[in-house]
């Protein structure tokens, strides 16, 4: 089963799940906000943090296209294992960034009558491109044969916004340790699963819960406008854009994340933690 960590006691049950390649620490700053609140619960997807991946991969298997077939499912059904664990005898609230956010939706098609409502941060509903699909697996071969050392470099710049890099410094050097750390076939088999994922843009009308979908003002890999355009096709679905914030918009300014959150859910669920 997935490791995850648990902030909070009482109210709804919010399970948070991260970005690539990191791992639940991206989540914690946020977290600390949201505690009072909710239960927030954040896993370590399979092959990040202190997660095992279920299955062994090599760099030939990849070099030879002849890797173990890991999808994006596989992540939701190792998500459901935690709610089965922890017995939560109530639909929980269920959240994701990027990564996070693909896999999000795949546990929504797996186990949707356990979701009492989406929380969806900088992401897409578009497969890739066929030439994205092929830098995921050149990606894929790098790390199992480099280690992942090279993650920084080649990410960061597009993750966070600018500014951030002056005016929360601790932000980059924290991410950028976590994905130093990455084991590398974590990294290589979310790549290969990204590369396949499925184009979710009709399965949008489909999800009948409260969804708030939430962007960093200057996110580079989801764009606002591009996420306001989808947000508007799920049937309770709104949109926040978050200022002063890139891709890791949560990450960057968790208060102002958190305040979102909680004018969101408050109209759906009390704050008496004793009423949820």
């Amino acid at each position: 089963m997935l490791s995850y960590k648990v902030y909070g006691t009482t109210g709804p049950a919010l399970v948070l799940l991260h970005g690539f390649p990191l791992d639940h620490h991206m989540w914690i700053p946020a977290a600390q906000h949201l505690a009072a609140w909710c239960r927030v619960i954040l896993p370590d997807l399979g092959g990040f943090g202190m997660s095992p991946l279920s299955f062994s991969l090599s760099l030939n298997q990849v070099e030879h296209n002849s890797a173990v077939e890991w999808t994006l499912a596989d992540y939701a059904a190792e998500v459901e294992e935690i709610l089965e664990h922890l017995h939560w005898p109530r639909p929980c609230l269920l959240g994701g960034l990027s990564m996070g956010g693909y896999v999000a939706f795949q546990c929504w098609q797996k186990f949707g009558a356990r979701l009492a409502g989406m929380i969806l941060c900088d992401t897409r509903v578009q497969a890739d491109t066929p030439a994205a699909a092929v830098g995921r697996r050149e990606m894929a071969a790098r790390v199992l044969q480099e280690g992942s050392g090279f993650l920084p470099g080649a990410m960061l710049p597009k993750l966070l916004w600018p500014e951030t890099w002056q005016q929360s410094p601790t932000v980059p050097t924290d991410l950028t340790a976590v994905m130093e750390n990455a084991p590398a076939s974590g990294v290589a088999a979310a790549c290969l699963a990204m590369s396949v994922r499925p184009d979710v843009t009709e399965l949008l009308p489909a999800i009948n819960v409260p969804a708030l979908v939430v962007c960093g003002q200057h996110d580079v890999i989801s764009p606002p406008e591009e996420m306001a355009a989808w947000a508007s096709k799920l049937p309770r679905g709104e949109f926040a854009m978050i200022p002063a914030a890139g891709h890791m918009a949560p990450l960057e300014q968790p208060l102002l994340f958190a305040n979102v959150v909680r004018s969101w859910a408050g109209r759906y669920w009390p704050e008496n933690p004793a009423e949820n």
